[in-house]
């Protein structure tokens, strides 16, 4: 996960739910009158607007996650692929779910995995291991 939120800090505000462009962020079903919000690491991006949105600081990058066009990503700056665009977890491949890309100038979105043999998103990955879940903190 690249961002977790420290529940014993959180106010419950939502600000960050109200930032989040991917809906990542969402409230967690809770017996308790507190209201607590949990990210949900595959569909956020890491587009870092809910960390600077908090008021009381109670969003954290995760040092060992991994981070969308960050390393392992197919698109990261030192990768030949880096001027393709990416689905950002949004649209999936209906075969395997993974990411899908587009070269720079195309319309049409491409599974690396399914249509060229190649390379499956971290995060993607991540997920299809057995014991994958998102876990609040």
């Amino acid at each position: 996960m690249s961002y977790y939120i420290v529940d014993d800090i959180c106010i419950g505000c939502g600000a960050c739910e109200y930032v989040c462009p991917t809906l990542a962020i969402g409230r967690l079903d809770s017996e308790s009158y507190r209201v607590t919000f949990i990210i949900d690491e595959m569909l956020c991006n890491d587009c870092d607007a809910c960390p600077s949105t908090c008021p009381v600081d109670c969003i954290h990058q995760e040092p060992e996650s991994i981070i969308c066009h960050g390393r392992g990503c197919p698109l990261n700056e030192r990768s030949t692929l880096r001027d393709w665009e990416c689905s950002e977890l949004v649209e999936r491949c209906p075969t395997c779910d993974n990411v899908l890309w587009r070269e720079p100038g195309s319309e049409k979105w491409i599974c690396f995995k399914c249509d060229a043999g190649k390379n499956t998103c971290p995060k993607v990955r991540a997920a299809q291991k057995p014991d994958y879940r998102v876990v609040p903190r």
